[in-house]
């Protein structure tokens, strides 16, 4: 695997599945199924509020088409076209990407959602509004990146 030169995006995702998915359950699809070396993301957040880390946040992920090289993947367990996410995984994920984009330097604008990448899918889930995300990480104590 490769390791990411640059991080200018986060990308958010839904595991489409069940909403006790682990890292761990997400992997072995990924690696089994798929056929990749790893999983894909960088790290899962589950209904519960329990953060996984996934795939090395050093290494390119396989989560994004055209983005894998300069993001970091953050799914989300469950399945938000038809359920919202819980309050424990809305705290933990805002939490966890806010730091991301202070530690990587990342805007807030650069945080979107997998079908905003071009992807023809709903991911993360059509229940998830990306404003209300950037919003609340942006508002969020441990963002601190400058505009």
């Amino acid at each position: 695997m490769t390791p990411r030169a640059a991080t200018t995006h986060i990308v958010v995702h839904t595991a489409a599945g069940s909403q006790d998915a682990t890292a761990e359950d997400i992997r072995r699809l990924h690696v089994d199924v798929n056929g990749w070396a790893d999983i894909g993301y960088h790290f899962v957040v589950r209904h519960d509020g329990t953060m996984d880390a996934g795939r090395r946040v050093d290494l390119v992920g396989a989560h994004a088409r055209g983005y894998n090289d300069r993001s970091i993947g953050v799914c989300f367990a469950g399945h938000h076209d038809r359920e919202p996410w819980s309050p424990e995984a809305a705290e933990v994920g805002v939490r966890l990407i806010a730091t991301l984009c202070t530690t990587y330097g990342v805007p807030v604008v650069n945080v979107i959602g997998h079908r905003e990448t071009g992807a023809r899918k709903t991911c993360p889930g059509t229940m998830v509004d990306m404003d209300d995300v950037r919003a609340m990480i942006a508002a969020h104590p441990a963002y601190r990146v400058d505009p």
